[in-house]
């Protein structure tokens, strides 16, 4: 009796972990390539440091202590600022921020003064944002972004075998939608753990249909920059 016990219990332990491969999923997602960012038109109507960052601390900074603000904008080769000594922007600003394009990067320095609790002596803050202006209106596909996923871009998930997924690691893919709506300028972020892999990624982005692409506030098509992530998603 207790040989048949021990005999059972094995069966159930190596029935439950012989094949621990088919408890992993091998998950993929486009993601816009923007961290914190701001729409091109909102920027149009910025009156205030907060319309830049939602969380800016306008209750707690007095307008007495401000030092300096400097907005700055760079990209494409490009760089220029402009300055203040308030949460709200002067006309130089106002017309610095207006004239962003799509990519720009915004940066917003302030300087502050603020009584030390401890010390009770003045010391000079700094605070620093940076944001990312977005197209006015976003590339997309035809379909929706799970289109995409599910009739182009899983057929080449779907080759790798469940020999690798185990392994397999994370992998990104950066890639450029043009203003004609092709895929471009497709890199490597991280690579797979199994490099044989990685030609069938990138063949997977060379071979994807044609996009809409995105569009600034005067309906002039822009480029825009997507990251496709592929990798393990155990647990979930």
């Amino acid at each position: 009796m207790l040989l048949l016990r021990i005999t059972l219990l094995f069966l159930v332990v190596l029935l439950g972990y012989s094949n621990p491969i088919q408890a992993q999923k091998l998950s993929h997602e486009i993601y816009s390539v923007f961290g914190k960012s701001i729409k091109q038109e909102s920027l149009i109507e910025t009156q205030n440091l907060a319309d830049i960052n939602p969380g800016y601390p306008n209750s707690w900074i007095k307008q007495e202590d401000y030092i300096r603000v400097e907005l700055k904008i760079s990209g494409n080769e490009k760089s220029d600022s402009a300055f203040g000594t308030s949460a709200d922007l002067n006309k130089n600003q106002k017309f610095l921020i207006s004239n962003a394009v799509v990519g720009d990067t915004i940066k917003m320095m302030v300087s502050y003064k603020n009584i030390n609790v401890v010390t009770q002596k003045t010391d000079t803050l700094n605070l620093n944002y940076r944001v990312k202006v977005l197209p006015f209106k976003e590339a997309e596909f035809e379909g929706g972004f799970e289109y995409l996923k599910e009739n182009y871009l899983q057929n080449t998930i779907s080759q790798i075998t469940d020999d690798h997924l185990n392994t397999f690691g994370n992998a990104i893919m950066r890639f450029t939608i043009g203003v004609e709506g092709s895929v471009e300028n497709i890199r490597m972020i991280q690579s797979a753990n199994h490099l044989k892999f990685n030609a069938s990624l990138i063949d997977a982005l060379h071979t994807m249909p044609k996009w809409i692409p995105a569009q600034n506030k005067n309906g002039i098509k822009v480029k825009q920059e997507f990251e496709w992530h592929i990798g393990n998603m155990v647990g979930c």
